[in-house]
């Protein structure tokens, strides 16, 4: 059975219900991670996938299909109910997982996305799936020869055990963590992998983050994504860190956290990667613990602590590629174009490109790895050198005929 290639995406799986995700593509899915699995595990293991899916409606059905799918390969399931995808990642690192040979761990929630949308968050050995994986569990599925065998379901709960582990971690009492995050307008995507403080932009939180771990682990590596602000960049290596830029999505975050010994990662988007004293997942509510730690500990508040860090105008817009037109083929008409513009001037292609300029103004235009848009993020000293940077994008897209949003 050939899938859409439309649910695939560089961080998940992912469409509207009763469309392109429907129960049978989830039991599809299901065997083909199931075979996956039984392919790259010791052959004297009976592996066990974790589950647990958001509150969305939908989420209970996948669900039941999906599990039905992995069992029908020979592998063991253990539902974890409604849960956040945090608590997924923690149940692969506890020794009740490990006891029992969990290999994977399933997240069933479509993120951020409103409406009918759902999808498959899929990490193996603790590690996220990326593009490659999903692509492999297609061409699985698109093949048809899945491992047979009967594997088992059995329900258990990791809210009370993951909870106790957050606050366990962090010098900070548990009502003061809820004080604060009440008064500071704390806020989590569905998913609950993000922290989102109202009225601040996520990138100051990665230099307050950063500049806490590097207090006591100085010279360490620092991971942020190739759209982190410059002044977060200078105030941490102001901070004594070493900034390493990285493609965006928590993938990408996470391999070059591995490979670099990084003890923090972070990105604009919220997420916020911690592996000092945790496990390097993205957790929105242990970065509201530990950003609460912080805000005790040093007796300031939040809007002290980002007076400190040096403000640099800044826009971001973004462009709705055309259905028939493909985001990476007009991002790579668009590079060929600037490249011939602006000569002489710092180009990284780490994932899309960003344009550094002497004067310290910078501007990066990048495909999304979950829709068919195309991203401008730029910062400038002065409001005129902000305006020719927004004027050069939207005279780039406006070749393009892409729609701003």
């Amino acid at each position: 059975m050939n899938l859409p290639n439309s649910i695939f995406h560089s961080y998940d799986i992912r469409g509207q219900y009763g469309k392109e995700l429907t129960d049978t593509v989830a039991l599809l899915l299901g065997k083909a991670l199931g075979t996956f699995v039984l392919c790259n595990t010791p052959t004297h293991q009976k592996p066990t996938i974790g589950i647990g899916h958001d509150k969305r409606p939908s989420g209970e059905t996948l669900k039941d299909s999906f599990a039905k799918g992995v069992t029908s390969t020979g592998c063991n399931v253990v539902d974890l109910g409604i849960v956040t995808t945090p608590m997924i990642n923690f149940y692969e690192y506890t020794g009740r997982a490990m006891a029992t040979g969990v290999a994977a761990g399933i997240s069933i929630t479509a993120s951020h996305i409103k409406g009918n949308y759902n999808g498959f968050k899929i990490s193996f050995n603790k590690k996220p799936f990326g593009k490659n994986e999903y692509q492999e569990l297609r061409k699985i599925i698109e093949i048809g020869k899945f491992e047979k065998g009967q594997g088992k379901t059995k329900k258990e709960s990791i809210k009370e055990e993951y909870l106790k582990h957050i606050y366990s971690q962090v010098d900070v009492k548990r009502n003061e963590i809820k004080q604060i995050s009440k008064s500071l307008e704390f806020s989590q995507d569905p998913d609950g992998d993000r922290l989102i403080v109202k009225g601040v932009e996520p990138d100051l939180l990665n230099a307050i983050f950063a500049a806490s771990i590097l207090e006591k682990n100085p010279g360490t590596k620092i991971v942020l994504n190739v759209a982190s602000s410059l002044s977060v960049i200078e105030y941490i290596e102001k901070h004594r860190g070493k900034v390493l830029l990285s493609k965006v999505g928590y993938p990408n975050v996470m391999a070059l956290m591995g490979k670099s010994g990084a003890l923090f990662g972070g990105e604009v988007s919220g997420h916020f990667y911690f592996k000092d004293r945790h496990f390097g997942y993205s957790d929105g509510l242990y970065s509201a613990a530990r950003l609460c730690e912080i805000i005790t500990k040093k007796d300031v508040s939040l809007a002290q602590l980002i007076k400190q860090i040096p403000h640099i105008l800044n826009i971001q817009i973004r462009a709705k590629v055309p259905n028939e037109a493909d985001a990476q083929t007009v991002l790579s008409d668009i590079t060929k174009n600037m490249h011939a513009k602006f000569k002489d001037t710092e180009f990284l292609e780490i994932d899309g490109v960003r344009v550094n300029f002497p004067d310290k103004s910078w501007f990066l235009i990048r495909a999304s790895g979950t829709e068919n848009i195309i991203t401008f993020r730029a910062e400038a000293k002065t409001k005129k050198r902000l305006s020719q940077l927004t004027n050069y994008a939207k005279r780039a897209f406006g070749k393009h005929k892409l729609q701003l949003k």
